[in-house]
């Protein structure tokens, strides 16, 4: 079927997700062998402590301190391993949604061939938008401090790197004798910065679309996505809006639903509370696959969208579901 209005991009959304649910498949195998190594790395460090004699030693703190930078060393590359396997997912992630939308259906030979193809510029987008974010996040908390500090920023700034903890107690004192005018800029500041990061992550939404539909590099993927979302802004947000609006009404229900669980049972304490833990355990497992079938199912209406772009160029466009 063509896109031809908010009602179909819906429709054919539908027909495409149901014809490849097996896009719901590798963030869970992700999730699951990133818990493997998360608990096999707990494993092995707490052997090798074992094995050391850390936990018998009678100066633990001693001995602890001395493993110290070895458990951050592996610490640290168990997360740069599963930042790196995260990043694959998505790469072939990627593909597959690029497949189910130009061909009607895809395969986890498209997921494996998705992560050769697009890995080293999907790293590349996470990267630049990481150092977008992190660099907007640092621009305000230097203007908070210099709203905090005033005329002594520059004598903290030199203080912080001589004798760190003296120049948190002076932050801490400043902090507690701040007069209003300084309060109210301090929130226009943190209220700027939350408009500008939800600009920005609006405005690149449809990187990783362009990315492989257009075949573009980061920075031209980037720019396409820009493009996009300034072209079709009233669209956008409304495929947004219905989006947020279905979390909060999943959101709204499962904790309706447990509270009608304290009603029923006549109290907020006690036995009860133990079974309205048990019985809101399942409820809340609901929520959360139905979040995540909701978010693969947007993931691949925004796929279907971007595609439409290429249509309306005269350009190879996406499947026809023949609806």
């Amino acid at each position: 079927m063509e896109v031809k209005n908010f009602t179909d991009l819906f429709k054919k959304t539908w027909y495409l997700f149901r014809s490849n649910l097996i896009l719901l498949l590798p963030p869970a195998i992700v999730s699951i062998l990133s818990g493997i190594v998360v608990i096999v790395g707990i494993i092995v460090m707490a052997i090798l402590l074992s094995l050391s004699g850390v936990f018998h030693s009678k100066d633990f703190e001693q001995m602890f301190l001395y493993f110290f930078k070895p458990l951050i060393l592996g610490g640290s590359l168990g997360l740069l391993f599963l930042g790196l396997l995260w990043i694959a997912n998505l790469a072939g992630w990627v593909n597959m949604y690029k497949v189910a939308v130009r061909d009607g259906k895809t395969t986890l030979k498209d997921y494996l061939s998705g992560i050769g193809k697009y890995f080293f510029r999907i790293l590349g987008g996470v990267i630049l938008q990481v150092v977008i974010w992190g660099a907007l996040l640092g621009i305000a908390l230097f203007l908070i401090l210099k709203v905090i500090l005033g005329a002594d920023f520059a004598y903290f700034l030199s203080s912080l790197f001589k004798s760190p903890g003296l120049a948190g107690q002076e932050l801490s004192q400043l902090l507690e004798a701040l007069s209003p005018p300084a309060i109210l800029g301090i929130v226009g500041i943190v209220f700027l910065w939350i408009i500008l990061e939800v600009l920005v992550s609006l405005l690149l939404i449809f990187w990783k679309q362009a990315c492989s539909l257009d075949e573009l590099k980061v920075i031209p993927s980037f720019e396409a996505s820009i493009e996009f979302v300034l072209s079709n802004f009233l669209t956008v947000l409304g495929v947004i809006a219905v989006q947020i609006g279905l979390s909060l009404i999943l959101s709204i229900t499962t904790g309706i639903t447990v509270f009608l669980l304290f009603l029923l049972l006549g109290t907020f304490g006690g036995e009860e509370e133990t079974l309205i833990g048990l019985l809101s355990l399942p409820l809340n497992l609901l929520q959360g696959l139905f979040s995540y079938i909701l978010s693969v199912y947007f993931t691949l209406l925004y796929f279907v969208l971007y595609d439409k772009k290429l249509e309306d160029r005269g350009r190879e466009g996406g499947f026809s579901t023949g609806l």
